[in-house]
């Protein structure tokens, strides 16, 4: 995960490809001086592998998921895009089209600050107050 730069506009972007029916996920980012920039989105199978055959749009299934974790690791890092991206998979990617979904970093890190955090370790915080 890269440091966002606000002057940058990163738009995340899946499309399918109409010859054999990959998808592919990329990071555009464009400067202000209207510079783009794509780069390819790692699956991050290391954090979860769902799909090792690649993402797919427009579902509940196992591609899905592995975009939706793709997208979150990238946009606000592994640690709580793991808390997230089934969440995000229901709400952002299996709403999309079945050829194409683009979603911003601002909207998706807008998206992730308003969801809860996990709750704590309820035995440490059982076994903590039996200390007391």
């Amino acid at each position: 995960m890269e440091h966002h730069n606000p002057q940058l506009k990163v738009t995340y972007v899946a499309k399918r490809d109409p010859d054999d029916n990959a998808v592919t996920a990329r990071r555009l980012t464009v400067s202000p001086d209207l510079e783009w920039r794509f780069s390819t989105l790692s699956p991050r199978l290391d954090l979860r592998n769902h799909s090792p055959t690649g993402f797919n749009l427009a579902g509940q299934g196992s591609g899905c998921a592995q975009l939706a974790l793709a997208i979150l690791v990238d946009a606000i890092g592994p640690e709580r895009a793991i808390d997230l991206y089934q969440k995000f998979k229901r709400e952002f990617v299996a709403r999309s089209g079945e050829d194409e979904f683009q979603v911003t970093l601002e909207a998706v890190q807008e998206w992730a600050a308003r969801q809860a955090l996990p709750p704590t370790d309820a035995l440490d915080a059982w076994g903590e107050s039996l200390g007391e």
